[in-house]
């Protein structure tokens, strides 16, 4: 989630551990219509615009990607993740959106989780929590009812790198044709420092944080 986009990146494993990234790109217009200008949607504001994530069951939790066998078959999306934290109103939005995919009966909600980076070191690689926020001073509230994942980001840069630098055999990583060269940029963005990554030229590093969510 950014200010005025939603960052996707799909990406498959096989059953040997070998991640296949098939799609990188940016959702930036909303479903919301321009009223001086009729047709042309407006941007994406996920922070002020709750409906704004309604975009995401089209473009993500939705989509399906064809096979390249001539079969005219199609592989849909296993599980859709998302960041529910940054910009004030994000978490209290992302949260608002799971809960329209609860109450909707296509069960969206068992395939779409919102993540949150853990803030200690020594934290479990992944965990799913239940926050309870019903606290006056919190904006986002839950009670106990929206499940987040929260990652251990260390070990599992850790675990990215060392996928990206692997060159061939299984657990490695596999790109398709036709993906924005930005996207190899922003996989090395981060350096890893004795106790943590650190990004300290503050380049573009969302697909190295897509890829740990995926992985």
């Amino acid at each position: 989630v950014q200010a005025d986009r939603f960052d996707v990146m799909v990406t498959g494993f096989d059953n040997e551990g070998t991640a296949y990234i098939i799609d990188r790109r940016a959702i930036r217009h909303s479903m919301r219509e321009d009223e001086e200008y009729p047709g042309q949607m407006l941007p994406i504001d996920p922070a002020k615009y709750p409906e704004d994530w309604d975009i995401l069951i089209d473009e993500v939790i939705e989509k399906k990607y064809p096979l390249a066998d001539g079969s005219d078959r199609a592989m849909g999306i296993k599980l859709s993740a998302t960041d529910s934290g940054g910009k004030d109103g994000f978490t209290v939005n992302a949260y608002s959106f799971w809960r329209r995919l609860k109450a909707d009966d296509r069960g969206h909600h068992e395939r779409f989780l919102l993540l949150k980076g853990a803030s200690r070191e020594d934290a479990p690689q992944f965990k799913i929590t239940y926050p309870n926020t019903e606290r006056k001073d919190r904006k986002a509230k839950a009670r106990g009812e929206i499940p987040v994942g929260m990652i251990g980001t260390l070990i599992q840069k850790d675990k990215a790198y060392q996928m990206i630098c692997k060159e061939d055999g299984p657990g490695r990583i596999s790109f398709a044709e036709g993906l924005p060269k930005t996207l190899f940029k922003e996989l090395l963005a981060e350096t890893r420092l004795p106790t943590k990554w650190d990004n300290p030229k503050r380049l573009r590093n969302e697909s190295f944080d897509l890829l740990v969510y995926a992985i």
